[in-house]
């Protein structure tokens, strides 16, 4: 079987430093206070000791905040119109959404209508816990509320609360965009994983325009970060089959063209350099983002490199003016003709 040239994933090893807690995990079960917020710990089962974490969830949410917002407006809008109903709102739901570095990068699943029909996006976005590296500094602070409630779950405005804080943070973690599905959108429901309600009488209008919403995103986004390699980034639409797959099954869907991939991963480079989280009585801040362009079929090698590795590079050569075009693998070719 022929090996798949280019880079399968953009690795990042990530750093950063903050103050306090930002991401709580609700009341203490084994304490001995009623009222006792704890911050997001994991125990290790060899040695019993503990680390704070930043769940992937609340990095992800953060990096992606600004564009889920005013996506989940427009949901709330949309299901409140007297207008659409059933499949149209869906399809009013996920247009939107994949014209956006939400549904590009981030995946999602809607579900609408009388039978409840389902349809996401697998994101080609990977983001691990954040480590934090000095938790053993945590300490107990007896605070008061006027939220507060007591035993009879009424509130108390003199009632106490426990609360672990944390003084000065670091943390380390890893993320990973995975190019294959990255690429690929799949519009039609042959292997169980469509991305859009298709109708069947007006499948190919409905594809012309989501093409041109998206191409249009894309066009938006390359002029806000200033993209300079040449050739436009944009998306096809066609029946395409996975390369050395021995099935002769292709799916009907779109296809980002490498500038269009090249266009999304720096972007979402970006987002991860300049991450801030600031809620809880607590902030973190990237300090800083290197990153591996894996041409290998070995999943986080980045993991397995030292910090001076010469294979590593940053986000400010990564948007360094090149004459140079970042190869990436094509994971998925054209169909002529389908059985």
């Amino acid at each position: 079987m022929n090996t798949i040239a280019g880079i399968h994933t953009v690795e990042l090893k990530l750093n950063a430093n903050g103050h306090g807690v930002v991401n709580w995990n609700g009341k203490n079960p084994d304490s001995k206070y009623d009222n006792h917020l704890i911050p997001k710990l994991r125990k290790n089962k060899k040695n019993g000791n503990q680390h704070v974490y930043v769940s992937s969830n609340c990095t992800r949410h953060h990096l992606f905040k600004d564009e889920a917002k005013v996506l989940a407006a427009e949901k709330a809008r949309t299901l409140k119109s007297e207008v659409t109903s059933g499949s149209s709102t869906l399809q009013s739901l996920i247009h939107n959404t994949l014209a956006s570095s939400v549904g590009l990068i981030r995946g999602y699943m809607h579900t609408a209508g009388k039978n409840q029909e389902s349809f996401g996006r697998k994101s080609p976005l990977l983001v691990e816990d954040l480590k934090e590296l000095n938790s053993e500094e945590t300490e107990e602070e007896i605070c008061t509320s006027t939220w507060a409630v007591n035993k009879d779950g009424k509130r108390d405005s003199n009632s106490l609360f426990y609360r672990h804080s944390l003084g000065e943070t670091a943390y380390e973690g890893h993320a990973a965009i995975i190019i294959e599905d990255l690429q690929f959108i799949p519009l039609d429901d042959t292997l169980g994983n469509s991305a859009y309600p298709l109708d069947s009488k007006k499948g190919k209008s409905q594809v012309k325009e989501l093409v041109k919403s998206i191409n249009h995103y894309l066009k938006i986004l390359s002029e806000k970060l200033n993209y300079s390699i040449s050739g436009t980034p944009e998306v096809t639409s066609g029946h395409f089959k996975r390369k050395n797959n021995l099935l002769n099954n292709s799916e009907f869907g779109l296809l980002l063209n490498n500038t269009a991939i090249d266009l999304l991963v720096i972007d979402t480079i970006r987002r991860f350099d300049e991450l801030q989280i600031i809620q809880g009585k607590g902030y973190l801040q990237m300090s800083s983002v290197d990153i591996l362009l894996n041409d290998s079929c070995r999943a986080m090698a980045i993991k397995s490199l030292g910090e001076t590795d010469p294979g590593l590079t940053t986000m400010q050569e990564i948007i360094l003016p090149s004459d140079k075009i970042r190869e990436y693998a094509i994971f998925f070719e054209p169909v002529t003709s389908v059985e």
